[in-house]
């Protein structure tokens, strides 16, 4: 699957105008047809024996290379041939979905407008604190400013330039969250409303993954009552993770042709759609990715990603501690492109020894420390066993709970010194390289201490801080 990385996109708000008067399923209809599946998944492999593999019979005690288990994977559709016209830049001319006048504040003068930094004073310091605490950002900074603020056009000036073709895809736009802050969350959903083209916005569907906040049941309910229909709001039953949880929004997603995965706290850039949408719309096995810009979680500014190249283009990665980089473009993938501002293919899993265990079901890059408390923990989560006694789980604690974790640096193990069982740690070069793919990478957890040997961790390890990754159990 070719992967593209955009570069006209950012992050940013919304408005209310022109919104749904009545039920969405009659109104709201693709601006072009679904597109029609060409291809059937085939098992390869069984083709081959059926039609004379049994002349070159394989060795059931060999290993299988790498190449051979590629081969024997499925194959599932062939490109969508859409009639759809490339995106043409045509330099000094405003592209034709370009907005015509600067987009209207949310509230004129008032605090984080034009993405400018509000600075809160020593009196709202203690409130500041409280709040990055519980939510990761100041939200007494966040709740003061509109939901619907304009934000700074942060593009390269070329992106102002492309056209492209109207037929682009509808979208289900999907939105996961766990007990996130009141005004991030919904600036996330009026940036999307206020900054999507009305036809191409088939639905924004919300997916609840069990949180407690108060501010998140009836409350929000009620709040997208205003959008008739155009917001949707489901909630899991237990704790998914961010991974299941997507795919979950996945199901739920039935109007738009293409899924849209973003952040619960980001906000969408000017014109962010159609670079997006443009390479999926004329090809439907293209998954797209756009540059992320960032956002000040203190006082809400907007400044372009950073690193890459001289242009600021890079491809994803991971490092050595699964830690997600932007490695500059190759001179080779350079002299490919025409235009500073064109699409470019982005990195992709280049094969290796990647295992995968059962998933801790958390999501996201899980960061854990050994503390004073001898607690392996991540913010208020301990790492510790569970009820049944064979099983690692990760748990809500404090500093008087699952204190039975010691780091043996010489032997490169966490013991967990009820069970005498451990984490052990490998040195780097047993660590397969990883490439950036669309879809998050999990760090994961083993279930059972003894049978799950084989499993790669990562170490990096400075004091008494290791990064958790894909665990090995042992047994002393």
């Amino acid at each position: 699957m070719l992967i593209i990385c955009l570069l006209c996109n950012v992050v940013s708000s919304i408005q209310d105008d022109g919104l749904p008067k009545r039920d969405l399923v009659d109104q709201f209809k693709p601006v072009v047809p679904w597109p029609h599946v060409e291809g059937v998944e085939v098992d390869l492999n069984s083709i081959r024996l059926k039609n004379g593999g049994a002349k070159h019979p394989h060795n059931p005690d060999q290993q299988p290379n790498q190449k051979q288990v590629i081969q024997q994977q499925y194959v599932t559709f062939k490109p969508h041939t859409q009639a759809y016209t490339s995106p043409v830049l045509k330099k000094g001319i405003l592209g034709n979905f370009e907005p015509k006048e600067p987009e209207p504040p949310g509230v004129l003068g008032g605090p984080g407008e034009v993405a400018v930094p509000f600075v809160l004073g020593p009196e709202y310091k203690d409130a500041v604190q409280s709040s990055i605490k519980e939510f990761g950002f100041n939200m007494v900074a966040s709740d003061m400013i509109s939901l619907d603020r304009s934000i700074k056009d942060i593009r390269h000036e070329e992106c102002k330039d492309w056209h492209y073709d109207d037929r682009l895809m509808t979208s289900s736009v999907v939105i996961v969250f766990h007990n996130e802050g009141w005004s991030t969350l919904m600036r996330t959903i009026h940036s999307v409303i206020k900054r999507t083209p009305r036809k191409y916005l088939a639905e924004i569907v919300m997916i609840d993954d069990f949180s407690n906040k108060a501010h998140l049941k009836e409350r929000l309910e009620e709040y997208i009552k205003q959008w008739n229909g155009l917001v949707k709001l489901f909630r899991n039953q237990k704790r998914e993770g961010l991974i299941q949880a997507r795919s979950i929004g996945a199901n739920k997603a039935n109007k738009g042709q293409v899924l849209i995965y973003l952040d619960a706290h980001c906000e969408v850039g000017i014109n962010w759609y159609p670079p997006l949408v443009a390479p999926i719309s004329k090809d439907r096995t293209v998954c797209t990715v756009p540059l992320i810009d960032y956002i000040d979680g203190n006082e809400y500014t907007m400044e372009p990603q950073q690193g890459g190249d001289e242009d600021g283009l890079a491809r994803g990665a991971w490092d050595w501690s699964l830690l997600w980089k932007r490695v500059p473009l190759s001179q080779r993938e350079k002299a490919q492109r025409k235009h500073t501002t064109q699409p470019y293919r982005m990195g992709h899993t280049n094969g290796g020894n990647v295992e995968i265990g059962p998933c801790h079901r958390m999501g996201g890059n899980q960061l854990f420390r050994i503390n004073e408390a001898n607690q392996l923990m991540q913010y208020d989560q301990c790492l510790t066993r569970g009820a049944d006694k064979s099983a690692v789980i990760v748990t809500h604690c404090d500093q008087n709970q699952h204190n039975e974790w010691t780091y043996f640096k010489d032997l490169h193990r966490f013991t967990h010194m009820i069970t005498g069982k451990y984490l052990h740690l490998f040195n780097r070069p047993q660590i397969s390289h990883i490439s950036h793919t669309m879809t998050h990478i999990l760090l994961w957890f083993v279930h059972k201490y003894c049978d799950l040997i084989r499993k790669s961790m990562q170490q990096t390890l400075d004091g008494c801080e290791a990064s958790l990754t894909n665990d090995v159990i042992g047994q002393n």
